[in-house]
């Protein structure tokens, strides 16, 4: 009989990074606990929340990057989506507000591994979809989808309704129809539970001092 168990964001953040194409989580933990038990040790990530990104910072910037300057949407592989992800995080320093993101788990950043679990989650959800054509064919003779993205209704809907909003010192979805600046912050309850923030992670950061925001 199967049993249900609560773990935390960071490790299931942790899971779905380490997870193979088509392993369940329930297989991916058993692999992971064999080959770390064969070493003789288990190694557990902490971090504290408030020092990780908004889930948002993820999610939204994803969905985003498939609308171009001129407003037409766009497929992108998910290099594209993680190269422009990397790029928002250096342009306004985030890894200084939230030093959690940039820790290893398992020789990659952590932000790498929450890109990924980003992506898996808007195509389980049904905000982006993957080309159905196939991709490269592998040795073992395995044909994978190919590694190209887009926008369904429900994604566009999102994008067209929220907007990202971030400064020096705060960093947090607003509505897009919100002209006034800084635009007013939704709490977590006005959001769709994929653009909702993990409890205890800090959108306001009163540390730095106020600049031009950036919204998108």
């Amino acid at each position: 009989m199967a049993k249900l168990i609560r773990v935390s964001d960071e490790l299931y953040d942790y899971i779905q990074g380490m997870s193979r194409d088509g392993e369940s989580l329930g297989n991916t933990v058993q692999r992971l606990m064999d080959v770390e038990q064969s070493k003789g040790r288990i190694e557990r990530q902490y971090s504290h929340r408030e020092e990780l990104m908004p889930r948002a910072v993820y999610n939204f910037t994803i969905l985003q990057n498939f609308v171009n300057e001129d407003g037409e949407y766009e497929q992108k592989s998910s290099t594209q989506l993680s190269n422009r992800l990397k790029r928002l995080i250096a342009d306004h320093s985030l890894m200084e507000r939230y030093p959690a993101d940039e820790k290893k788990i398992s020789d990659r950043p952590r932000w790498q591994v929450r890109f990924s679990t980003a992506l898996r989650q808007l195509k389980k959800e049904n905000y982006i979809e993957q080309d159905k054509e196939p991709g490269p064919i592998h040795q073992e003779g395995r044909i994978s989808k190919r590694d190209v993205y887009s926008l369904t209704e429900e994604g566009k809907s999102l994008v067209n309704d929220y907007k990202l909003f971030i400064d020096s010192s705060n960093c947090y979805m607003a509505r897009r129809a919100d002209d006034i600046s800084p635009p007013i912050q939704l709490i977590q309850q006005e959001l769709p539970p994929v653009l909702r923030s993990v409890q205890g992670q800090k959108s306001n950061l009163s540390a730095y001092a106020n600049s031009s925001g950036y919204v998108y």
